[in-house]
């Protein structure tokens, strides 16, 4: 099964680091050190994992397909980190309102004051985030949820339970 092509306003801006997924999972080590850097919670930077989706049931299983209505259904209550952009952010920065700006919020300019974050992490539930996306409908508002994953997520994703994994 192959994974959906990434949206129309989906684009990869600047250095990030790519992850191949298939390389790292060759072998029980490579695949041990991935697990427990992801589920350390300390790794915040973005990264783009190349062919990660390609076997996930999350997206080869009809009955498991992400679809926000089934996350909303099933995973609504799980609570996690979700970044919200502030308004006026984009448009002082002078893009579109709907541009998605990113400053991590330890950032010394952010901390000290100097500079206001153009977007902030809040917890959240999955349903009340869901609920902020549909509602914005791409304006100025807009939220999304940031990689974090309840234990039934994860085997949703292939990477067995989480509390397991940071056992590794």
């Amino acid at each position: 099964c192959a994974p959906p092509a990434l949206g129309a306003l989906v684009r990869v801006a600047g250095p990030v680091p790519e992850l191949h997924w298939s390389a790292v999972f060759a072998d029980r080590e490579s695949r041990e050190d991935l697990i427990r850097t992801l589920a350390s919670g300390q790794f915040r930077e973005p990264l783009i994992l190349r062919g990660a989706a390609d076997q996930w049931p999350a997206v080869c299983d009809a009955a498991r397909r992400w679809t926000l209505t089934r996350l909303v259904t099933d995973h609504g209550s799980f609570e996690g980190d979700v970044r919200v952009r502030q308004p006026g952010a984009a448009a002082a920065a002078g893009l579109n309102s709907s541009t998605f700006l990113y400053v991590e919020e330890s950032h010394l300019a952010v901390a000290s004051g100097t500079f206001a974050p153009a977007s902030r992490t809040v917890r959240m539930p999955l349903r009340e985030a869901a609920a902020q996306m549909v509602s914005d409908g791409g304006g100025e508002r807009g939220v999304y949820v940031q990689a974090e994953l309840s234990d039934s997520l994860a085997r949703e994703v292939g990477l067995g339970d989480v509390a397991s994994a940071a056992a590794l």
